[in-house]
C-alpha cells in the first residue's frame, strides 16, 4: 500500500537540508527524517483512578459509548489512533490505593505499569520484543493498542508524582519501580516484558499470556531488580510525555521524593504533600540530557491535560508541570474536546501549518478601489513527501474601532480576534499561558462546533470539499483539456486520458482518475481520501467580486492554484469548490501524487499568481455570460514548469482553455519557469491602444538555484515578453544582444523571475514604461513607447557578499523633492527595491540591501545610435551626464541613519551626501537577512518585509523570523516611533523595523477602510495587521493587489 496521502500527526520534524542540484525556499521545512528511528517518541501517561469513573455530562462517548470519564478518554484515544503516523508511541497508566496487607512498612500500593514500550506505531507485532499473547499475521502495534485501550479500566487514587518518576525512569533507562506487582487485582498489570531486563516474572497457575485479565493473574509480579530498556534516543528524535489526569495529586511517599531529589541533583523540592517534588521531576526531565554521549541535547518535553478537572488547585498544578517541562497545558471535558487537545499536542510536536503567500482581498471587478472586508488566507502543511496538503480560510477585517476593537484587526466567524499575539491564527494556548484556550473559527468551516484554528486539515475550503465529496463524490466537476476539447475527468474517459496520465492500461487510468476524484487509493469501495486539497505554496488566492445577488450581497468567486496541478474556482460565500481544471500537462504528475513517496524533492504543479481580464459588455456591473460578459484568467506555473495558461472562467459556465504558451518552444524558446505573473495592461501598439499581457522571462533553476553560479549567463529566462491575451501570440519581446529580440539589450544576461512594475508616466491611461530587477543584481527600465531600454542600476558584484539578486518587483513613485535633492533635479521617479535570494532563504553569505533609486530620466530614455540601448547603459558612466547606470558609488549609504540619529555635524554631512547622490540604500545588518517580497509605498512611507534565518541544528530547522520596515522614502529614516517598542516617542534607527512573526513574510497588502489605511502581511501561519497614520512627508503610491483590467 502506498504512503498515506495525509500524514497528519507527527509527520515530520524538519531539519536543515542541502541537496546537490536542488534548492528552493522549502529548505526552511525540509528534513532528513524518513525512518522510524527518526520519528518522535511520545509516552502517554494516563490516570486510571476511581474518579475516572465519574459521569461526564452531555452525550455518550462517541465510539464504544458510556458516560464515564474513562469512557470518554478511551474513545478519544481510539479516535486518535487512526490519525497517528510516523510516530513512536508508548502507554503507561497509574493508580494507587492504601492497603497494609503487604506489611505496615508499605501501606501505599502503586500500580504504574508501562503497558506498552515506545515503539513505531506501524511496527508488526511479530517484531515487538517479548510481546505476550497470540495474534493474527499482519497485526500491527496500532491494532494492538486499539484493543488494549478499548479494555482499559479505572481503579482508586491519583499518584501523579510517583507516575512522573516512573516515566522518567523509563526514559532514562533506570530501575523499574512501581510497575512490578499487580497487588492482588486482576485489572492491574505489570510492565510489558519487552520493556526491561533483569527480574523474573512469577504467576500462579492458570495465568497465561492470552488471558492476562484472568483472576489467576492478580498475583503476577516481577521479582529481582528489573531495569528499564531505555527507548531509542537519537539526536534527531525528540521525546515527549503527554500526562493526563482528572484529579488533584494524591499519594506519594518519602522513597519517591528522595528518588526524585537524587535524579534531579537537588536537596529540596517544590510543593507540599502529594504534590511535592512533581514539578522538580518534570523540570529535571526537561533540563537533563538523556544521552550525553550523543551530539545535541536529548531531553523530555512534558505536555499536561486536565480532563474534567474541576479543581483550580489541580489545574494550576498541571500548568506548573507544563511550564517546568517545556510543554503546554490543556483542558478538556469530553471525548471530542479531548480529541482536539490530543491533535493540538501532536500537531505542536510536528511543524506548524504555515504560509508564504500574501493574504488576499476581494476586489470588485468594476472598481479596483472597492473591497469587501474579507480576507482569504492560504495555509500549507510541510511533509517529507512529494505532496503537501493545503487549505484556504476566510476571515473578516474589523471596520469599526467601537464595534470590534481596532480597525484592521482580523476577526473569525464568531467576531473574535483570529490572530494571537504572535500574529498566528489562534490555535489554543500554544506558547501562551491561558486558562481558556481559544481556537479561531474560519467562515467556511462546515462543522463550526469543531473550531479549526490554524489546522490545515480542519475547516476552510478543504473541509468543505472533504464533506462534499464524502456526501457525493460523483457530483464533483473536474475537467481537463485534450487537443482543445474540454473533457470531464471521469472513468468513462479512461481510454482517452491514459496516455496523458502516463499509465499503461485503461484499468490503471481508471484507478488514477478515481483517486483524483477523491477515492482512497483510487478504489470507490475504499472510501474517500483523508484530504483532497494540495498546497498553494506561493500563489495567493485571487478573489473577484462579480456582481450582487437579489439581496444586494456581493457575489464573489475565489480562484486558486495548487501543486496538484490544478486551478479551482470556489464559491466565496460557502467555500465550496465549483470546479477544478487540470491542464493535460499536469495529468502526468498525478501518479506520483497518488503514490506520494517520501522524498526531499517535492512535486510542483501550478504555483503561480493569477491575473484577470474582465469584460462587462453592457456595463451593468454584473458578469452574466448571456450578456456576452467574460472573465479571462492567466497564470504561470512557477517551479511546476514553463507554461502560461489562459482560461475563460466566466462564472456559471464550465472553464475553457483559451491557449497555452509553452516555454522552451517556438516564439517562447527563452521563456523559463514561469514565475513572473502575466500582467494585463493597455499599451500603444501599432499606433492604437491595445490590451496586452506583459511578463518576465522567468527562472532558470540550473544556474540560479545555487549561490555558486551567480555570474553564469543564462541560456534562457533572460527576457521580457508582450503577448496578445486573445490568442497567446508574441507581440514583442526583449532579450540580450544576438537573441533576435525586438529589443536587444547588451547586458540582459540573467533570469527575470520577478513580476514587472508597469507605469503610465504621462497619465493617458496607457502603460509606457516598465521596471524590473534580475538575478544578476541589475534593475532594468524599458520605455515601451520608444522601444529603448537600459539598466537603471547594477548592484551586484563578484565577491561572495555582493552576489545580490532581485526576485520581486520594485515600487515606483513620482516625486518632487527639493529638500534632499538639488532643486534643479527635484523631479524624479523613485524606484524602491530589495535584494534577496529566494531559493536560498537560509543563506548567510550575501549582504543584501534595500534600495531607493532616483530615476531622473522622467521625459524618456535617450538612444543616440538607435540600437535600443539607452545612453544611461553606456559602458562608461559619465558623472556629469544626468542619466547613467547607477552603482553603489552613486548612492548614499543610509545604514547608520545619521540623517536622523547623528549629532548636528553628522546630520549636516549626511544631508549634503544624500543631496549629491542618486538615491540611498540600507544594509540589512542581521546575518542572512534578505528581502523576499515586493515593497509598498503608502503616504510617503516605504514598507519592506525581510526574513532573518536562524542557525539550524543538525536535526531541527527553524522557520526564522519575519520583519517589517517602515522607512521615509526620501531618506530611509524611521517614521514610526513605536516600532522598536522600547523608547517611547523617540524616533531612531531601531524604529525602522519590527518583528512580526516566524517564517518568510509576504508582501504588504493595503486596504482602505473609512479614513484609515490598513496593512496586511502574511507571516508564518497568520496575518499581521496594522493601521497606517500619516507618518511620512512626501510622495504617494499604491500597489495593485489583484492584477486585472476592465475592458
Amino acid at each position: 500500500m502506498r504512503n498515506s496521502r495525509r500524514q497528519t500527526i507527527a509527520s515530520l520534524l524538519f531539519a536543515a537540508l542541502s541537496v546537490p542540484g536542488f534548492a528552493d525556499d522549502t529548505e526552511l521545512y525540509r528534513g532528513q527524517i524518513t525512518t522510524a528511528t527518526d520519528m518522535p517518541n511520545i509516552l502517554f501517561v494516563l490516570d486510571r483512578s476511581s474518579s475516572m469513573g465519574n459521569t461526564v455530562s452531555g452525550p455518550e462517548a462517541p465510539v464504544l459509548g458510556g458516560t464515564r470519564r474513562f469512557d470518554h478518554l478511551r474513545d478519544a484515544l481510539l479516535l486518535l489512533l487512526p490519525e497517528l503516523n510516523n510516530v513512536n508511541v508508548g502507554f503507561m497508566t497509574f493508580s494507587a490505593w492504601f492497603d497494609d496487607a503487604f506489611g505496615p512498612e508499605e501501606p501505599i500500593q502503586y500500580n504504574i505499569p508501562l503497558r506498552f514500550p515506545i515503539t513505531h506505531i506501524d511496527t508488526l507485532l511479530d517484531d515487538v520484543p517479548e510481546q505476550p499473547g497470540t495474534w493474527a499475521d499482519g497485526t500491527t502495534v496500532r491494532d494492538y493498542l486499539y484493543d488494549m485501550i478499548a479494555n482499559l479500566n479505572h481503579f482508586q487514587a491519583t499518584p501523579m508524582v510517583p507516575a512522573i518518576l516512573e516515566a522518567g525512569m523509563y526514559y532514562s533507562g533506570g530501575n523499574l519501580l512501581y510497575g512490578d506487582n499487580r497487588k492482588n487485582n486482576a485489572a492491574n498489570r505489570v510492565a510489558h516484558p519487552g520493556a526491561y531486563t533483569g527480574g523474573t516474572v512469577l504467576r500462579d497457575a492458570g495465568c497465561t499470556d492470552d488471558d492476562l485479565g484472568a483472576i489467576a493473574c492478580q498475583t503476577e509480579r516481577i521479582t529481582g531488580t528489573p531495569v528499564y530498556n531505555q527507548p531509542t534516543i537519537d539526536p534527531c528524535m525528540p521525546n515527549y510525555i503527554v500526562f493526563l489526569t482528572d484529579g488533584e495529586a494524591t499519594f506519594t511517599d518519602l522513597y519517591t521524593q528522595n528518588a526524585i531529589k537524587t535524579y534531579a541533583g537537588i536537596t529540596n523540592c517544590e510543593g507540599t504533600e502529594a504534590e511535592e517534588c512533581g514539578v522538580d521531576m518534570v523540570r529535571a526531565l526537561y533540563e537533563k540530557d538523556l544521552a550525553p554521549e550523543l551530539p545535541g541535547f536529548q531531553n523530555v518535553i512534558t505536555h499536561t491535560i486536565a480532563f474534567a478537572l474541576e479543581s483550580q488547585t489541580g489545574r494550576d498544578y498541571m500548568q506548573q508541570w507544563a511550564n517546568a517541562g517545556g510543554g503546554n497545558f490543556y483542558r478538556a471535558d469530553s471525548a471530542l474536546e479531548l480529541v482536539t487537545v490530543f491533535q493540538q499536542i501532536i500537531g505542536s510536536i510536528t511543524t506548524e501549518s504555515t504560509s508564504f503567500a500574501a493574504p488576499s482581498l476581494s476586489m470588485n471587478a468594476f472598481n479596483r478601489l472597492d473591497y469587501e472586508n474579507k480576507v482569504y488566507f492560504a495555509l500549507f502543511k510541510p511533509e517529507p513527501t512529494a505532496s503537501w496538503d493545503g487549505n484556504v480560510k476566510k476571515y473578516n477585517i474589523c471596520e469599526d474601532d467601537d464595534a470590534c476593537g481596532v480597525v484592521g484587526k482580523i476577526l473569525d466567524a464568531n467576531a473574535n480576534p483570529a490572530m494571537n499575539s504572535e500574529n498566528k491564527i489562534k490555535n489554543g494556548c500554544g506558547t501562551e499561558a491561558c486558562e481558556e484556550p481559544y481556537v479561531a473559527l474560519d467562515f467556511w468551516n462546515p462543522t463550526p462546533a469543531e473550531r479549526d484554528g490554524s489546522h490545515v486539515h480542519k475547516g476552510g475550503t478543504g473541509g468543505v470539499l472533504l464533506q462534499s465529496v464524502q456526501a457525493s463524490p460523483i457530483n464533483r466537476k473536474i475537467y481537463t483539456d485534450i487537443n482543445g476539447t474540454l473533457m470531464e475527468l471521469i472513468t468513462a474517459n479512461s481510454a482517452t486520458l491514459r496516455a496523458e496520465l502516463g499509465v499503461s492500461t485503461d484499468a490503471e487510468a481508471e484507478t488514477l482518475i478515481n483517486w483524483i476524484r477523491g477515492y482512497q487509493d483510487g478504489d470507490p469501495n475504499a472510501g474517500v481520501r483523508e484530504w483532497l486539497l494540495d498546497d498553494s505554496l506561493h500563489g495567493s488566492p485571487a478573489a473577484l467580486t462579480i456582481g450582487e445577488d437579489a439581496s444586494n450581497n456581493p457575489i464573489t468567486k475565489i480562484f486558486m492554484t495548487t501543486n496538484e496541478g490544478a486551478i479551482r474556482m470556489l464559491n466565496g460565500e460557502t467555500g465550496a469548490e465549483e470546479w477544478m481544471f487540470i491542464p493535460k500537462e499536469m495529468l502526468s504528475i498525478q501518479q506520483t501524487l497518488m503514490e506520494n513517496p517520501t522524498t526531499t524533492n517535492r512535486t510542483y504543479g501550478i504555483d503561480g499568481n493569477i491575473s484577470f481580464i474582465v469584460h462587462d459588455d453592457n456595463k451593468d456591473e454584473a458578469i452574466n455570460p448571456t450578456d456576452g460578459d467574460t472573465v479571462k484568467l492567466f497564470v504561470g506555473m512557477r517551479r511546476g514548469g514553463r507554461n502560461i495558461y489562459a482560461l475563460d472562467v466566466t462564472p456559471d459556465t464550465s472553464p475553457r482553455l483559451l491557449w497555452t504558451i509553452k516555454g522552451g518552444t517556438g516564439e517562447f524558446e527563452k521563456l523559463g519557469q514561469t514565475w513572473s505573473m502575466p500582467k494585463p495592461t493597455k499599451v500603444r501598439f501599432g499606433g492604437v491602444s491595445k490590451t496586452v499581457l506583459l511578463f518576465g522571462g522567468g527562472y532558470e533553476p540550473d544556474t540560479q538555484d545555487s549561490p555558486d553560479t551567480y555570474s553564469s549567463v543564462n541560456a534562457y529566462s533572460n527576457a521580457i515578453y508582450m503577448v496578445d491575451p486573445d490568442d497567446g501570440t508574441r507581440l514583442w519581446w526583449a532579450s540580450k544582444t544576438g537573441s533576435g529580440a525586438d529589443l536587444e539589450l547588451t547586458a540582459m544576461d540573467y533570469s527575470i523571475p520577478s513580476d514587472l512594475t508597469l507605469m503610465d508616466s504621462t497619465g493617458d491611461g496607457l502603460t509606457d514604461r516598465l521596471y524590473v530587477g534580475d538575478t544578476g543584481g541589475q534593475v532594468w527600465r524599458i520605455d515601451l513607447d520608444t522601444g529603448i531600454g537600459g539598466r537603471l542600476a547594477s548592484l551586484g558584484g563578484t565577491e561572495v557578499s555582493d552576489k545580490r539578486r532581485f526576485f520581486y518587483p520594485p515600487q515606483v513613485v513620482k516625486l518632487r523633492d527639493s529638500t534632499y535633492t538639488p532643486e534643479s533635479y527635484s523631479d524624479y521617479d523613485l524606484v524602491l527595491i530589495g535584494s534577496g535570494h529566494r531559493p536560498n532563504p537560509l543563506g548567510t553569505a550575501i549582504q543584501d540591501r534595500l534600495y531607493a533609486l532616483r530615476d531622473r530620466a522622467i521625459k524618456g530614455l535617450i538612444d543616440s545610435d538607435g540600437d535600443g540601448n539607452a545612453e544611461m547603459d553606456s559602458p562608461v558612466a559619465l558623472p556629469n551626464y544626468q542619466f547613467f547606470t547607477l552603482s553603489h558609488d552613486y548612492l548614499y549609504d543610509a545604514t547608520a541613519n545619521l540623517i536622523q540619529d547623528g549629532d548636528t555635524a553628522q546630520k549636516t554631512a549626511a544631508l549634503e551626501s544624500l543631496q549629491g547622490t542618486y538615491g540611498w540604500y540600507i544594509e540589512l545588518d542581521r546575518l542572512g537577512e534578505k528581502n523576499l517580497s515586493a515593497p509598498l509605498v503608502v503616504l510617503g512611507v516605504a514598507y519592506f518585509t525581510t526574513f532573518v534565518p536562524v542557525a539550524n541544528t543538525e536535526c531541527v530547522a527553524s522557520q526564522g523570523s519575519g520583519w517589517i520596515y517602515a522607512l521615509d522614502i526620501l531618506t530611509g529614516a524611521a517614521v514610526n516611533p513605536n516600532y522598536d517598542e522600547t523608547n517611547g516617542e523617540q524616533i531612531e534607527k531601531s524604529d525602522r523595523r519590527k518583528k512580526i512573526g516566524d517564517g518568510i513574510p509576504s508582501k504588504v497588502v493595503p486596504i482602505t477602510i473609512g479614513h484609515k489605511i490598513v496593512l496586511l502581511t502574511g507571516i508564518g501561519g497568520g496575518i499581521y495587521s496594522d493601521n497606517v497614520s500619516i507618518w511620512g512627508n512626501a510622495g504617494s503610491g499604491s500597489e495593485r493587489i489583484l492584477y486585472w483590467i476592465k475592458e
